[in-house]
């Protein structure tokens, strides 16, 4: 999968209590960032916030509503949701389709279409992390499709979270890339967590949520849940210099 950009630390990632990054997908092109360092930390109320940071969604009067991304909402009375690892729902069957690998999710989320004046709302964006040694996780890392409540809109689907680690540890943190919601239009279908590692040292339960977005209005209309997968990681071991004189 291409990257947007690379950040590429040899040494050690921290972020800190109520400190956040933002990595943004390219609206369009999905271009997505990928973090790369030997050790990574995230403290109790920090971590990396990619909520709404996925395809761009489009206003009624352009393309029909038809936003961006392989999952994008169709074009629909009230809009339809954006899809991912879930379907995003819309009574018409417009609903945004799956895609992207549940084990391997380098994409970002879709968006749902635009109706009535109202643009799609953006998908979630991809949080790509890959540690060769220790990802220490107290705190949170979300990817959530946007939702709304005041205008005629699909939701966004759920984006991509993907980290790959030799040791994992920590207490109490969270994963998250639910389906957008709100009050009108179809609900984003939920996003893809994948967890890869050879060591998983967690203390406790590390919470995941893939929902689909949930719609209040005269019947639900929500997005499918999403998928969540937990495997090996492919991180071969250092190897051994020898000098011979």
């Amino acid at each position: 999968k291409d990257r947007g950009a690379l950040i590429a630390i040899d040494t050690t990632i921290s972020v800190g209590t109520n400190s956040w990054i933002y990595p943004s997908s390219h609206p369009t092109n999905g271009g997505s960032v990928r973090f790369t360092a030997s050790y990574l930390a995230v403290a109790t109320n920090g971590g990396f916030n990619a909520n709404g940071l996925g395809y761009a969604g489009r206003p009624s009067s352009e393309n029909s509503g038809v936003g961006f991304g392989p999952g994008r909402g169709g074009a629909v009375y009230l809009g339809a949701g954006g899809g991912y690892g879930g379907m995003g729902y819309d009574p018409a069957g417009a609903g945004g389709a799956t895609y992207g690998a549940e084990e391997q999710p380098l994409d970002p989320g879709s968006p749902g279409s635009g109706d009535s004046g109202g643009t799609g709302l953006r998908g979630g964006g991809l949080i790509w992390i890959e540690v060769n040694r220790t990802f220490t996780l107290n705190g949170i890392l979300q990817a959530d499709g946007n939702g709304v409540s005041s205008v005629y809109a699909g939701m966004g689907s759920g984006g991509g979270i993907y980290l790959s680690c030799r040791t994992f540890a920590g207490a109490g943190g969270s994963l998250s890339a639910k389906g957008g919601g709100g009050t009108y239009g179809g609900g984003g279908g939920g996003g893809r967590i994948a967890i890869l590692t050879q060591n998983n040292v967690y203390q406790g339960t590390c919470g995941t949520n893939v929902a689909g977005g949930v719609v209040y209005w005269n019947y639900q209309k929500d997005g499918l849940p999403g998928t969540v997968y937990w495997g090996m990681a492919d991180i071969r071991s250092e190897g051994t210099l020898l000098i011979v004189r």
